[in-house]
């Protein structure tokens, strides 16, 4: 991905705690480096291949996403998958009389699991 002066981003704190989630705009751009700042004084460096937060040798304490838009669409998968994952493991214990194994393989297939 290519990035310039200004371009914007979508900050989400790993932890409530950290603040909420913000806009932030490129500051500085390194080589590996991105320096991004909100409207106040503080700033914050991410990785440029994975735009994940430095967190200076520990947790990174968030995550950019190129929007708002993204982020609340990466977290709708999040919850439908956690929905469907639950629904599974429920189930898990009891085999379903009118599942076949072809059913079962084409799940497979289709969450290239």
């Amino acid at each position: 991905m290519t990035y310039s002066i200004g371009q914007e981003f979508y900050y989400v704190p790993r932890e409530r705690y950290m603040g909420n989630p913000r806009n932030m705009k490129i500051t500085k751009i390194g080589r590996k480096w991105i320096t991004l700042s909100a409207m106040t004084h503080w700033t914050i460096r991410a990785d440029k291949t994975n735009l994940v937060v430095d967190g200076a040798g520990y947790q990174p304490p968030g995550v950019l996403y190129a929007s708002k838009e993204s982020y609340e669409a990466m977290k709708v998968l999040s919850e439908e998958w956690t929905t469907f994952a639950r629904a599974v493991y429920r189930t898990s214990h009891r085999q379903p009389t009118d599942v076949t194994i072809e059913d079962i393989k084409q799940a497979r297939a289709l969450l290239r699991l």
